[in-house]
Formats: structure tokens, sequence, C-alpha cells
């Protein structure tokens, strides 16, 4: 992204450049969720990798991507509808055309539910994660320039969010090779697409928050609550969460209430 900011800023007055960097805001899933996720499997992969088990490898990383999902997938739906309430609360009215921007950027946000690097290094294939990341690089200094002569402002954005697909194809194929599955059995795929589906309609159930209030603050949090409440009692229904799920948000619920409580 700091790439990227610097072919704006060398390329674009400095009103343009603020407009694409408050665009590019990034937001931490990645921190708060990935990394704990992604620390666990790079302490249990090795020995599974040395003793041949790679059904449990997969069985592992099939589980990290569908908790992930959870979280990820309905932040990124809501997110992507409210963008512009979000942005123009954080930053006024004068930032909207930072909106097109932040869309752009929040395509980045499903990838964190895919924690794949670690599985070449378990394999003892870390030259392989250096081309992958060599190769993203090379394409978005490439893609950069080119897509910023071709469509302007957005093309840097479109450039860095392509070169991180094109990463996570590379290490998705070079993870089948390595545990010797398929794409399906990888990946939760009919799990994914519920989830999306759920967060598509509690999105479209929050949006009725934009009538309650005119007020960007109350409305966006009005649509916070809507969206929570109707995927929740969705995804409870349609039972994206399994037991363990249940049992985990008992204890969060349990925790926080004895938190208020104290």
């Amino acid at each position: 992204m700091a790439f990227n900011r610097g072919i704006l800023a060398s390329a674009f007055s400095p009103v343009e450049f603020a407009i694409y960097a408050v665009g590019a805001l990034e937001i931490p899933l990645d921190t708060i969720f990935q990394t704990s996720v992604a620390n666990v499997l790079r302490a249990s992969l090795p020995p599974l990798v040395r003793d041949g088990n790679y059904e449990e490898v997969v069985r592992l990383l099939r589980e990290a991507v569908r908790k992930l999902s959870i979280i990820v997938l309905p932040s990124f739906v809501f997110l992507f509808g409210h963008a512009e309430q979000f942005i123009t609360l954080l930053f006024t009215l004068q930032y909207s055309e930072s909106v097109p921007v932040f869309r752009i950027y929040l395509w980045l946000m499903p990838l964190t539910m895919l924690i794949l690097s670690p599985v070449p290094q378990a394999f003892g294939k870390t030259r392989a994660n250096l081309y992958i990341n060599l190769s993203v690089m090379t394409f978005v200094i490439i893609f950069s320039y080119l897509l910023l002569k071709i469509i302007g402002f957005y093309g840097p954005a479109f450039a860095i969010v392509a070169s991180q697909y094109l990463g996570t194809i590379l290490f998705i194929w070079l993870v089948l090779k390595l545990t010797r599955t398929t794409l399906s059995q990888l990946l939760p795929l009919r799990h994914m697409l519920l989830v999306v589906l759920i967060s598509l309609v509690s999105l479209i159930a929050s949006q009725l928050a934009d009538q309650l209030s005119g007020s960007r603050f109350i409305s966006l949090l009005l649509a916070g609550i809507i969206f929570s409440t109707v995927f929740l009692s969705l995804a409870v229904v349609t039972r994206v969460f399994n037991e363990q799920d249940r049992q985990l948000i008992r204890r969060w619920v349990a925790t926080l209430l004895h938190i208020k409580a104290s």
C-alpha cells in the first residue's frame, strides 16, 4: 500500500493523494484474528507433515477458514454496503470521494480468511514463499504504473488488490499440490457461500436504519445492531455455527456479562 501511495503522491495533487490515503484505510482483522490462528497452525502443522498426516493438515486449514469466514465475510459485506456512511462518519463529507477507493481495498478483507503461507514452511518449502512474494511484488510494480496510465486514479488500488489475489491463487495451488487434496476439500465452499448469503440478507435489513435517523453515527450504529441481530439469528437457524462455536459464543457472553456486572 505504501508503494501505491508513493506512485499517487508523485502523479496527483496533495488533495487527490489525501482522498486516496483515506480510502486505503486498513481494517485490522488480520491483526486481531488471523495472527492467533496463524500461530496455532505454525505450531501444529510441522509434526503432522513429518508424520505424513496430510488429512489432518487439510482438516485444520479447512476449520481455520470456516471459523474466520464467520467473522470476515459478514464484516466485508457490512462495510461494503455501508462504506459511504462509514467513511464520511470518520472523515466528514469532504472525503466522500474516498468511498470508491475504500470499496476497492475492502476486497482484500476476504483474503484474511486464508492462512496458507505456514503450509510451505511446514513442508520445508520456504523458498516457495519467497518466490510467490517476489511475484506479487513484481505484479504490483508493473500493474500499478500500467493501470495508473490506463484508468487513472483507481489504477494502483486495483493493482494491489489483484496482486494479492494472484498471491493467494499461487498459495492455494501450492498447498493443493503439497497436501494432495482438492479445492473443495481444502475450503468449506458451501459454508462460505451460505455465510455470504446470510450476510447479504442482513445487509438489506440493516439498510432500513438509514430511514430511522438523520444522524450518520446513530444510523450506522443502528445498522450494525440490525445487521448483527439478523445475521446471528439466521446463522443459528441455518446451522452456520456448530456446537463448538456455540460454546465459544456462550463463553464470550458470560465473560462480557461478568465484566459488566463488575
